[in-house]
């Protein structure tokens, strides 16, 4: 520890012939302290009209959000910015969400928080930020991910992301209130066979153990699917993951996505580390997604899924 900050105030001598004074009016110190658990995801769907509806799930790690010393009701403020590359915003949502540690303490520590928000975005790519900060202490975090929102409109091809769904009490959720005159929150667009879910923002999988994944797409025909799976690791490397096994086919109406599940094993001996896992779907209509996800140091090597 190097100790307390310390302000003192010192003579400048003006600067020499081949020197600039520069006059500083701003400084910040970045608190990064609070784990996101890169737990960031966002899933574009079809709005009713040009803008799609974006819902985004914030996961926050509970042990760091909590440590220290904490009120009996903390302040978890939550602020999540799309901007262009322009650095423009096109939509943002803030919220405080005030904890009642006594009731919810235990639960947040051992499972986390979970905020679901959402955005309404025109067709493009983005910079998504989000920023979650202790408002007792001010220790915060950021994350940034990138965000592609396809022009739905249109009629091409559509295959977002897979979904693993989350295990039920896996956090404690909160969801966006109402902004303005929007009334109540959407509907929860994650659907398994109709049924509302919560996917893993990013899921713990363990090598070798079944995944079982929501598929949704839009355009890509009536089916029936098929497809394969890709593990790529940290150094680019591809692993093959195998066939799909596609059922439970559901055909969207009025605009809906159509959906599916998935399952696949994933490859023994996966060492702990972060991975991505591509989802293939083949012709008429291939189209490629995928997902991060993350092998604990206890999973490596086998172990159960989370």
């Amino acid at each position: 520890p190097l100790g307390p900050a310390i302000v003192t105030a010192d003579e400048i001598p003006d600067p020499a012939d081949d020197e600039v004074l520069v006059r500083i009016v701003g400084v910040g110190i970045c608190h990064t302290d609070i784990a996101s658990k890169d737990g960031v995801l966002a899933v574009p769907f079809r709005g009713a009209g040009e803008k799609a509806n974006v819902p985004v799930l914030i996961d926050i790690d509970g042990p760091s959000l909590l440590a220290g010393p904490q009120p009996a009701t903390l302040p978890v403020e939550i602020y999540a910015y799309a901007l262009d590359e322009g650095g423009a915003v096109h939509d943002f949502f803030t919220q405080t969400v005030g904890l009642d540690l006594a009731r919810t303490g235990a639960a947040v520590r051992q499972s986390g928080l979970e905020f679901f928000g959402h955005l309404d975005l025109l067709p493009g790519d983005y910079s998504l930020r989000v920023l979650v900060r202790n408002g007792a202490n001010g220790v915060s975090g950021l994350k940034v991910t990138a965000l592609h929102v396809p022009a739905f409109g249109q009629g091409e091809a559509i295959l977002l992301p897979p979904l693993v769904p989350a295990t039920p009490g896996h956090g404690l959720v909160v969801r966006e209130e109402p902004r303005g005159d929007e009334g109540a929150p959407a509907a929860n667009p994650f659907l398994l066979r109709d049924q509302p879910f919560m996917p893993a923002a990013r899921p713990a999988l363990a090598p070798a153990e079944a995944v079982r994944l929501v598929l949704v797409a839009y355009n890509l025909g009536a089916g029936p699917w098929k497809g394969e799976a890709t593990v790529i690791a940290a150094d680019h490397r591809e692993i093959p993951g195998g066939p799909l096994a596609i059922s439970g086919f559901l055909k969207g109406a009025g605009g809906a996505p159509d959906r599916a599940v998935a399952t696949l094993r994933l490859p023994a001996g996966l060492p702990a580390g972060d991975y991505e896992l591509r989802i293939t779907l083949a012709p008429p209509a291939a189209r490629s997604s995928a997902l991060r996800f993350r092998v604990h140091p206890a999973q490596a090597g086998g172990g159960a899924a989370r």
